[in-house]
């Protein structure tokens, strides 16, 4: 797996949630052949968001067994989970 700076990762994640990748399962979800039906993304950032799917893939199955209903992305993009984005 790559190494990522911040503004990299921030910058990528603020695409995802604006094109409405904004719940765990959701990134869990994601293929790269999905990416370019969802918006506009480099190779760089398909390629991290699918290194991020990884870990994100382990925290969902995780909270799906703890019956967690709020993950990471969630928490990071602002999903209160009624249907509206803060």
């Amino acid at each position: 797996m790559a190494i990522y700076k911040m503004t990299d990762i921030t910058k990528t994640l603020d695409k995802l949630f604006k094109y409405g990748v904004n719940t765990t399962e959701k990134v869990a979800n994601i293929k790269w052949q999905d990416l370019d039906s969802i918006g506009k993304f480099t190779p760089f950032e398909k390629s991290l968001i699918m290194d991020f799917k990884v870990v994100i893939e382990e925290n969902y199955k995780t909270n799906k067994r703890r019956k967690i209903q709020k993950g990471i992305i969630e928490f990071l993009s602002g999903n209160t989970g009624t249907g509206k984005e803060e």
